[in-house]
């Protein structure tokens, strides 16, 4: 049976975060402006430099992001309208970024894979913290592994 493993708030993780972002990194840029004499030259490009690293953050994770499921067998990535399917004994090591959240999850492939190198998601966050790893995180290991074992 399959299921889902990816949040459904990836889309608004993937276009609604940074969309906001910037509107409220405009706002601020436009009262900074406008209190100009108040606020130093310095202030006013350091806020520009952060802004400008924080919304590329935003977008390059947000375009990494996928909505993931899996099976007994395969994880499914949706890919625009198209939907991809990757076998386990394809997945070569499942870690989580913990230094940032929502703590995506990265399942990287083995070499030569049609798909890429990664798959980026983001799991549900119902009863997890951020303290350790996600529990997806350690099946999506334990189904790999004990796959790689019986080769």
């Amino acid at each position: 049976m399959r299921r889902s493993i990816s949040s459904k708030a990836t889309t608004v993780y993937k276009y609604v975060v940074p969309t906001i972002t910037i509107i409220i990194i405009v706002i601020v840029l436009a009262v900074i402006a406008g209190a100009s004499v108040l606020v130093p030259v310095w202030f006013t490009a350091l806020y520009v430099v952060w802004s400008l690293c924080l919304t590329s953050m935003l977008f390059w994770m947000g375009s990494k992001l996928k909505a993931v499921s899996m099976d007994q067998s395969s994880l499914y990535v949706e890919e625009g309208s198209a939907e991809i399917s990757i076998p386990f004994s394809d997945v070569a090591k499942v870690s989580q970024l913990n230094w940032i959240k929502p703590y995506p999850v990265v399942i990287s492939l083995r070499d030569g894979h049609p798909y890429g190198k990664k798959v980026m998601f983001v799991p549900p966050m119902e009863g997890f913290f951020g303290a350790w790893k996600h529990p997806i995180v350690e099946e999506l290991s334990n189904r790999t592994n004990s796959l790689s074992e019986t080769r």
